[in-house]
């Protein structure tokens, strides 16, 4: 009995961090527009110059042209049910570019999408999605100087 209230009020509490109808309507405004297939993910406050993202893309294997940027807060707190509904409208490939766990200013955002990201790559696989159709990419702005 204590076990299935548990069960009922663990699945009434929802966190929420973004709107994410609005953030798939974005995303599916622009994939159309640039006929884009790769979704790009990444933490607003450490997320990469264009330069730096093409570069990152490249090293991916992926024309960074064909993607849609998406800058939230944390990258690491977006669920992959949200993952999974961009696969779904369209998007071929989701990349996750995650500050490292030391500059985290959401208290380890980046391991906590890493666990989720890796359960829901295993859960993509199993339906016949490609190893490679989930990506996450470790990256930090840092500052460099020279004396």
């Amino acid at each position: 009995m204590a076990y299935a209230i548990v069960a009922v009020l663990s699945a009434a509490i929802e966190m929420q961090y973004y709107n994410y109808d609005q953030m798939l309507d974005y995303v599916e405004s622009v994939q159309k527009q640039r006929k884009a297939d790769t979704l790009l993910m990444m933490c607003r406050g450490n997320s990469p110059s264009t330069c730096e993202m093409e570069d990152i893309l490249a090293d991916q294997g992926i024309v960074s042209g064909n993607c849609v940027p998406l800058r939230v807060p944390c990258s690491g707190r977006v669920p992959t049910d949200f993952v999974f509904k961009a696969l779904n409208s369209g998007i071929k490939n989701f990349v996750s570019i995650q500050c490292e766990d030391k500059f985290c200013r959401y208290k380890e955002g980046t391991k906590i999408s890493a666990r989720r990201l890796q359960l829901g790559k295993n859960v993509l696989e199993q339906l016949g999605f490609g190893k490679d159709v989930v990506k996450v990419v470790k990256y930090s702005r840092k500052a460099v100087w020279t004396t």
